[in-house]
């Protein structure tokens, strides 16, 4: 409805501003939008992406994502429609729908995640390259996003020595705790995602590349005709193969899994 188009913008424009500063919460949410019909607020909130930014952000919380998921029910099935650049400042891709972007973000709770996928099963099953080429981004399904927040990365800063001259620092962000019960909704929601690969492999491989492994993830992400062990699995990059490969080759946990080495020999 063309009535609706300049309150839409002029909400749309509010939330984004409101978003920039980081911290959204529920009762910052109502104070803007208290003075809009519900047609406006749900138009506005698919517009402006408040969703997407929202799981992006390190202050994400479930009572936020679930008042707009009321607000705008279709906003869970939506894609990110924004500039490039300001693809790069949220460090989105600009179609990456909103469970993929909670489940690539590590400070987004399970609980959040659980959630979506409850409201919106078939997001799971939809699949997502990062074109903008960023490193980092493993694309895939939204396990293959999920069981990423295991690897331990690298992030490239520039910063100033005091003497005006940039200097890059390299700090890691480690590898975090998978969440069984989460990576076990994701893998039913859409168990061809167990033989799908991303840019690290087949979930069991991204898995072996991480800080934490157990038998019992090892064990829900095997397929049932064991492809995800193919020997033909992994990666054209030097040292990302295979998952046993790639076990052997993971020098970043704290003790190494003999319980999970000796289950891929049974698998082999």
């Amino acid at each position: 409805d063309n009535d609706h188009d300049g309150p839409a913008k002029e909400l749309a424009k509010k939330l984004i501003s409101y978003c920039f500063l980081g911290n959204v919460t529920f009762e910052g949410l109502q104070e803007i939008m208290e003075d809009f019909p519900v047609e406006i607020i749900e138009d506005a909130i698919v517009k402006s992406n408040t969703l997407q930014i929202v799981l992006n952000s390190e202050h994400v919380t479930l009572d936020v994502v679930t008042h707009l998921v009321n607000l705008a029910p279709t906003v869970g099935n939506s894609t990110v429609e924004i500039e490039e650049h300001l693809a790069h400042w949220f460090l989105l891709d600009n179609r990456c729908p909103p469970l993929h972007i909670a489940c690539k973000n590590r400070e987004c709770p399970e609980s959040v995640i659980k959630f979506l996928l409850e409201k919106y099963p078939s997001a799971a099953g939809q699949s997502w390259t990062d074109e903008l080429g960023r490193r980092g981004y493993s694309g895939g399904f939204p396990l293959h996003c999920y069981l990423m927040r295991a690897i331990k990365r690298e992030v490239y800063d520039e910063c100033d020595d005091g003497t005006g001259d940039l200097i890059y620092e390299h700090p890691e962000i480690p590898g975090q705790q998978l969440d069984y019960d989460t990576v076990e909704m994701l893998v039913q929601a859409c168990p061809e995602a167990l033989t799908t690969r991303a840019d690290l492999g087949n979930p069991m491989t991204i898995l072996c590349h991480g800080c934490t492994i157990s038998l019992e993830l090892a064990r829900l992400l095997t397929d049932e005709e064991q492809k995800c062990f193919d020997a033909k699995e992994g990666s054209d990059l030097e040292g990302l193969l295979f998952p046993m490969r790639c076990l052997l080759q993971n020098h970043d946990f704290e003790s190494f899994p003999t319980d999970v080495f000796r289950y891929f020999m049974e698998c082999s």
